[in-house]
């Protein structure tokens, strides 16, 4: 009580600036923390490969999704995509409709770092035989196959769009040259440039819903 009668205006000001400088050094200190973590923050988004570079890569890619299904009439089935790009690589009649058979085999989770997952979903392309033979692509006739299914080509009077679809599996076999590798005889020095299809698939990736 002694000590509050021999307070006046000025030693009051200075006892009650003390607790109160406290508490601003305090919020001074934080708002610092918070706009160096900010600053580190824009710095790591805005750098080459930063987070707004993914964020782009990711909205990039999504777009082109919708742009798929848009494209496709809201029809998800893979074997409408794939039959109209395998008869858009050919001539009429060159590939008939019993020539192949496209089955989508089970997704698959990958892990695309340590916190993040992806599935995989895959579609495979079998080529059946032709009048009882191993069906046989010229070489132009593969690489069309191939860069139909990949890229989404469409009509010329058809906005392109990039295809969901990438090429995720392929084994070829020359068929000049089946029997030599089963005998494991020397090749000829010249083979013509038809291939045997042992394996094609296609795949597209998706974030991994948990």
């Amino acid at each position: 009580m002694k000590l509050l009668q021999n307070l006046d205006l000025y030693k009051s000001v200075i006892w009650l600036s003390l607790p109160l400088t406290a508490g601003a050094g305090w919020w001074i200190k934080t708002t610092r923390d918070a706009i160096a973590a900010a600053n580190r923050a824009i710095t790591d988004a805005v750098k080459p490969n930063g987070q707004l570079e993914e964020i782009g890569k990711l909205q990039k890619q999504l777009e082109i999704v919708e742009a798929n299904r848009a494209q496709r009439g809201g029809n998800d089935r893979p074997e409408v995509y794939f039959e109209g790009q395998i008869f858009r690589s050919v001539k009429q009649g060159t590939i008939g409709e019993n020539q192949f058979k496209i089955q989508p085999l089970p997704d698959q989770v990958v892990q695309t770092s340590t916190k993040q997952s992806a599935r995989d979903f895959i579609v495979k392309i079998e080529w059946l035989p032709r009048s009882g033979k191993d069906f046989t692509f010229p070489r132009e006739l593969l690489f069309a196959v191939l860069f139909n299914c990949e890229s989404g080509a469409r009509d010329q009077n058809t906005t392109l769009v990039p295809s969901i679809w990438k090429l995720y599996s392929l084994k070829i076999t020359n068929a000049g040259l089946q029997k030599e590798l089963t005998n494991q005889l020397t090749p000829p020095v010249e083979v013509e440039d038809n291939w045997l299809v042992g394996k094609m698939e296609f795949a597209r990736r998706e974030p991994n819903k948990r």
